[in-house]
């Protein structure tokens, strides 16, 4: 079977959602005989024609089948962050070409894995004022695709509502580890007592001071001894008053040694949100213990605070590394539903079902 992947950026560039179609493409051949083409829209792409064996173009708002040796392909499957298709998160342009390429070919099965919808905030934010338009093209893309994916409940809820008339359920599939999934792992008392930071400490400069506190206070009680930085945003040794080094951005392969060397894993992210981050899922996928600061929910996509990970802010007795370990322990094995196998078998069957164009109003 030939599929279509329609993705914003690939690697080299830095893309998660590149890295994650990526991912997928290498299960869909290796368990089910499903060839990959990638047509990339960002600007700025200028990578090579192949990639790890897998053909790829340069889509623009009038390319079509005409122009590829893909006419024979059966399915498309879009990967849609709004962000990556548009400066503002809106790409009109982009409903247009679905559209057209739909007319140009009525069998082709399209798929769209919605990675986010759209963005929010205050009425002083241009997100506010965008809002609108970003959900209408999250709606249309919704109501044309023949098949939805996306990887959360919420995210699920909100799609049904948008296309109520849709005849296919919308699929949650699981975000897979971006750093591979090791098959044998140390345990933690084999390892450094170190935590990796990944993307800075938080996100507003107002939480900085709490957070840096937080992490100070979580290492002393779980007995790390140093802070790892790693990615494109910096932290310095003043931010958390702990011996600290400062990695940069590193290679696929750096950052798995770096994990597989490490206790804990400190993010920057809600719970709510857990179940889209593949940083989250690669802490997972090699047996440390994720750290977050903040524990806005009890519960999402099955995961417990204090039992799948800890929150900086508890203000817990001194932990065992036995203890971390049970923590790490059930990190991993809730991963075991969202290993590359599990989604590459959800995409194989989505893909490879072909709905015809007129179950739609």
């Amino acid at each position: 079977m030939q599929l279509i992947q329609v993705v914003p950026n690939l690697p080299p560039n830095l893309s998660g959602v590149g890295d994650y179609a990526l991912l997928l493409a290498h299960a869909l051949r290796r368990d089910h005989e499903i060839d990959t083409c990638f047509w990339a829209a960002r600007e700025n792409w200028r990578g090579s024609a192949e990639i790890d064996g897998f053909k790829v173009s340069k889509l623009t708002a009038s390319f079509g089948l005409r122009e590829t040796d893909n006419e024979d392909a059966q399915a498309l499957l879009l990967h849609y962050v709004g962000y990556g298709y548009s400066k503002r998160g809106a790409p009109l342009w982009l409903v247009r070409w679905l559209r057209s390429l739909m007319r140009e070919s009525s069998k082709l099965t399209v798929v769209t894995f919605f990675h986010e919808l759209f963005a929010s905030g205050p009425p002083w934010s241009s997100a506010f004022w965008l809002s609108p338009v970003q959900r209408w093209v999250c709606g249309q893309l919704a109501k044309l695709s023949h098949g939805r994916m996306t990887n959360r409940a919420a995210s699920a809820a909100i799609l049904k509502q948008m296309s109520p008339d849709h005849r296919r359920a919308v699929a949650v599939l699981p975000v897979v580890s971006n750093f591979g999934e090791p098959a044998f792992f140390p345990l933690l008392r084999e390892r450094r007592p170190q935590m990796v930071v990944y993307g800075g400490l938080c996100r507003f400069n107002r939480d900085r001071k709490l957070a840096a506190s937080a992490l100070r206070r979580l290492a002393h009680r779980a007995g790390i001894e140093r802070l790892i930085a790693f990615g494109p945003k910096s932290l310095t040794a003043a931010d958390t008053d702990l011996p600290m080094e400062n990695r940069g951005v590193l290679s696929r392969i750096q950052i798995i040694e770096l994990l597989l060397q490490s206790r804990a894993g400190y993010i920057d992210y809600p719970v709510s949100c857990l179940g889209k981050s593949t940083i989250f899922a690669a802490h997972c996928a090699h047996g440390i213990v994720p750290v977050l600061l903040r524990s806005d929910c009890a519960q999402a996509d099955r995961l417990r605070v204090g039992k799948h990970l800890l929150s900086a802010l508890d203000q817990q007795a001194v932990m065992s590394v036995h203890e971390l370990q049970w923590i790490a322990s059930a990190a991993h094995e809730w991963y075991q539903g969202h290993r590359l196998s599990v989604l590459g078998d959800a995409v194989a069957r989505i893909v490879g079902t072909n709905v015809p164009l007129d179950s739609h109003r």
